[in-house]
């Protein structure tokens, strides 16, 4: 993982500041979801786009990341747009979190299957989970992309089964590159 983070740390360093944010598509669809009610976390965060989209929405937002660079540019994209968020670096392959903690949770571009059970302890019974990244169309585009993280058809169906879907695509013959579950934890 450290040298995942250096990477991420030297494609942040290089990176252009902009106080803009842009949030994933994926929520932007789903806004009527997000009652801004509660604590949200953004997880592999990267510069914080989606933290600070759920903190413009009303959430207690915090958002944690193995990068202080990327951290660094949400923090300072949080003042310049007037907004809190709480953010913490970590070793996201040792991240331990509290149960029953969060009424939002999103996950986006980032896959570490050893964590799932620990996000659905995380989450609040009726609570929200987003969860995107990408999934084995990827790897027609990126094809030195390692395979273990990439999601394969059902995946994600299988992980949250019992939970309230509102919306998915991992479903067979999805030509996407990525893959996307939302939906509610149930009790």
């Amino acid at each position: 993982m450290k040298s995942d983070i250096r990477r991420w740390d030297a494609k942040y360093t290089s990176l252009a500041y902009t106080p803009e944010f842009a949030p994933d598509p994926l929520l932007l669809e789903h806004a009527a979801l997000l009652t801004g009610r509660g604590v949200s976390l953004d997880v592999a965060c990267g510069t914080g786009d989606n933290a600070l989209y759920l903190a413009q929405r009303g959430y207690n937002s915090y958002a944690v990341d193995g990068s202080i660079e990327g951290l660094r540019h949400c923090r300072r994209k949080a003042g310049d747009n007037r907004l809190e968020v709480t953010l913490f670096v970590a070793d996201l392959e040792l991240l331990s979190l509290p149960g029953n903690s969060f009424d939002v949770i999103v996950v986006m571009r980032y896959l570490d299957r050893d964590q799932i059970p620990r996000l659905k302890h995380t989450l609040k019974p009726d609570g929200l989970l987003v969860f995107k990244t990408f999934n084995r169309n990827f790897l027609r585009e990126k094809p030195d992309f390692p395979g273990a993280y990439v999601l394969d058809d059902g995946e994600l169906k299988a992980w949250f089964k019992g939970w309230r879907c509102v919306d998915t695509n991992d479903v067979p013959g999805n030509v996407d590159k990525f893959s996307y579950w939302l939906g509610y934890r149930t009790l």
